[in-house]
């Protein structure tokens, strides 16, 4: 099961309480504003999560309006 863990996560280590080193903790927050950039252009703005496909559609038909 460590090995498993390993792999998931990253490397054992000390610095995070479960010892483990996460390896992509930035991703969802990059891909959040990656998406909120593109609809900028659009006036239409995203404060919720998760940013679903629906979610996203609606908001840009009432950008357009």
């Amino acid at each position: 099961m460590a090995d498993d863990r390993e792999q998931a996560f990253g490397l054992p280590s000390t610095e995070v309480g479960l010892g483990l080193r996460p390896k992509n903790i930035g991703a969802p927050a990059a891909i959040a504003n990656a998406v909120s950039d593109a609809l900028m252009p659009l006036g239409a703005e995203i404060f919720e999560l998760p940013m679903t496909p629906d979610r996203l559609f609606r908001l840009i038909g009432k950008a357009a309006g």
